[in-house]
C-alpha cells in the first residue's frame, strides 16, 4: 500500500495552508517564517470553512473559524481600507477546483465579491483576498516541488494592472 502526502498533486491545495499554519506554532522567533507572508485565504466547500492570514504581532500564518467567517465578516475585511489603486479594482480571486474539470481562477471587484458570497452557490475553492504588487504587473512567485527537485518562478503579467482596455483576468493572471 503507497501512501501519499498531504501536499503531493497539482493545483490548489488547502493542505499547504493548513501546514504552515501548524509549522510556525511552538517555534522561537529565529526559526519562523517571517519573510513567508500569505494574503488572507479562506477554504469554501460550498460555505467558509477556515481562514487562514498572515499575523504581523505574531509572525506565522494563523487561522480563523466560527463567527469570523460569516460572510458579512469576509466582505468586509476583503474591502476595508481599500480603494482602487491605479485603475485596478480587483479586491479577490476564488480558485476553484473540481475533480471533473481543471482548476480555474476568478478574478472578482467588490461588487462581484458581494455577489458570489451571498448570491451564488459555492463551489469548492479557495477565496483569496487580492494584494496589490510593488510594482505596475502583477506577478507571483510559483514553486514546484518533489522529493528530488524544487524550482522556483517569479511570474510575471505582461499587462499593466491599471490598463482599462484589458479585462480583468487578463491583466492579473500569472
Amino acid at each position: 500500500m503507497s501512501h501519499t502526502h498531504p501536499l503531493d498533486g497539482d493545483g490548489t491545495s488547502k493542505e499547504l495552508f493548513h501546514y504552515l499554519s501548524k509549522r510556525g506554532q511552538g517555534l522561537d522567533q529565529d526559526h519562523k517564517f517571517d519573510s513567508l507572508k500569505i494574503p488572507d485565504t479562506i477554504v469554501f466547500y460550498n460555505f467558509p470553512i477556515v481562514w487562514y492570514y498572515w499575523s504581523e504581532q505574531n509572525a506565522e500564518v494563523r487561522k480563523k473559524g466560527g463567527k469570523e467567517l460569516e460572510r458579512t465578516n469576509i466582505l468586509q475585511a476583503f474591502t476595508r481600507g481599500r480603494k482602487e489603486s491605479n485603475g485596478c479594482d480587483i479586491v479577490a480571486s476564488f480558485l476553484s477546483h473540481r475533480q471533473d474539470a481543471e482548476d480555474t481562477i476568478t478574478f472578482l471587484n467588490e461588487d462581484e465579491l458581494a455577489e458570489f458570497l451571498f448570491d451564488k452557490p459555492t463551489q469548492q475553492g479557495l477565496l483569496q483576498k487580492f494584494v496589490m504588487p510593488r510594482g505596475e504587473h502583477n506577478e507571483m512567485i510559483q514553486a514546484i516541488w518533489s522529493p528530488r527537485m524544487c524550482l522556483v518562478n517569479k511570474r510575471v503579467n505582461r499587462h499593466k494592472l491599471n490598463d482599462r482596455h484589458i479585462n480583468r483576468t487578463e491583466k492579473a493572471i500569472t
